[in-house]
């Protein structure tokens, strides 16, 4: 039987840290950012970040839409009240589209990495009555791997981000340009760049020759059952899915995940039970007795890190892309405003002070004085357009957005004049 998590005690269990509280009592200073980690203990700010590639949308007109669906991807304003709270966001779970592997919350999470997301803390009405802890995907390549969840129950991603918002977090239903904004930001998600490996994912002339023997293996069929083996599930020259859902002997049938990008993802399977990609291969060994031999095991593993693997999946973290953030959110505003969104503006503004809090948090030094000023500057703007937006009140908001706008212009330059004593990665 499932263990009960009172409501009570959820600001107690939640593992996340509010980065900054030094500054955040400073009068009108932008809130601050919000960690989710295994350990409530204030941390500076990190000078990495998580990476993935991003494709452009086809459509060109749809960048701004997916710059807006970047924004709403960061925003608890979009799911129920404990969550938004708690400051939980699609962003908390999926950083930077990647997986999270320190989120925990005590009572639902069984390991770090995941949770139980048919519990009741977060929505009474989605609570099974049983312990099944979900391991956190990437979501590196969304667009070529549906079918979506763990369970492969969601058709498109639509439905699935839904899903997530209404039935997992309790909250409202998202209007059609959010839902619509969130396919596009996470459609661009594309897996890391592999350079083991061609156009068909067949291992390039340069692979070891442990990977190439591992490459072999990977297509051999499986003893007695000749139409089964691992391309079967996961054919090369299909991003590694074939789309479909499958019982393996883990407790149920669920998705086919690709195996791009996954030596930066584990724990592996539906639960996170395998914590290693060697924990994976005895897995199917035992269940499907393949019999392999201890070379045959670490054959298949250099051809799994190859396959796995891929450029670096973090980018440092720069003044310059801090701001073309902050742009890129006001491009999703401007998309909001001509929607007459009014929920959906709300949300960026939202966002967008969290992110002028990290920024803020950035600038530590009593130096800094004048360089946090032009951020609390900014922030109150976006309070008032806020306020604004409250009533529906659209051309004082407009009017707040155009101020907003040009002092955000400036801003590049001003704090430039003391990136090199900020916590900024070192410019390359």
């Amino acid at each position: 039987m499932r263990r009960p998590v009172p409501r009570a005690l959820f600001a107690g269990v939640v593992a996340c840290t509010v980065v900054g509280a030094s500054y955040a009592a400073e009068i009108d200073s932008p809130p601050p950012p919000v960690v989710w980690q295994l350990e409530s203990t204030a941390v500076p700010p990190a000078l990495t970040r998580p990476a993935l590639p991003r494709r452009p949308p086809a459509d060109p007109d749809d960048a701004a839409r997916a710059a807006l669906g970047e924004a709403l991807f960061r925003a608890p304003e979009l799911l129920g009240t404990l969550a938004r709270r708690s400051g939980l966001s699609c962003q908390a779970c999926h950083i930077e589209g990647t997986n999270n592997p320190q989120f925990f919350i005590r009572g639902l999470s069984a390991r770090p990495g995941g949770l139980d997301v048919t519990g009741r803390l977060f929505n009474r009405r989605a609570d099974d009555g049983i312990v099944n802890h979900r391991d956190i995907p990437s979501l590196a390549g969304a667009a070529a791997t549906a079918p979506y969840g763990r369970a492969g129950k969601f058709p498109t991603l639509a439905d699935f981000t839904r899903h997530a918002i209404v039935d997992e977090f309790d909250g409202e239903e998202p209007s059609p340009l959010a839902l619509e904004a969130l396919v596009l930001f996470q459609r661009q998600l594309d897996f890391p760049v592999n350079r083991n490996l061609d156009g068909a994912g067949r291992l390039v002339a340069g692979a070891s020759a442990a990977a190439k023997r591992g490459e072999a293996l990977f297509a051999r069929p499986f003893p007695g059952r000749p139409q089964l083996s691992c391309a079967a599930c996961h054919p090369p020259a299909q991003a590694f899915t074939d789309r479909r859902r499958h019982d393996v002997g883990t407790g149920g049938v669920f998705d086919t995940p690709s195996l791009l990008g996954a030596a930066a993802t584990a724990p592996y399977f539906h639960d996170g039970r395998a914590a290693n990609v060697a924990a994976t291969v005895a897995h199917f060994d035992r269940h499907y007795g393949l019999g392999l031999g201890e070379a045959e095991r670490a054959d298949l593993l250099a051809y799994l890190g190859a396959v796995g693997g891929g450029d670096a999946r973090t980018e440092p973290v720069t003044l310059a892309g801090e701001l073309a953030r902050l742009d890129r959110f006001a491009e999703g505003l401007e998309v909001a405003f001509r929607a007459r969104d009014a929920a959906v503006a709300a949300a960026v503004v939202a966002v967008s002070r969290r992110e002028l809090g990290t920024l803020y948090e950035r600038f530590p030094e009593p130096t800094h004085e004048t360089a946090r000023a032009r951020l609390i500057t900014l922030s109150r703007l976006l309070q008032e357009l806020a306020t604004a937006l409250e009533t529906e009140a659209w051309n004082p908001a407009a009017e707040r957005l155009a101020a907003y706008s040009a002092e955000a212009a400036m801003l590049g330059p001003f704090l430039d004049q003391d990136r090199s004593s900020a916590r900024f990665a070192p410019a390359r």
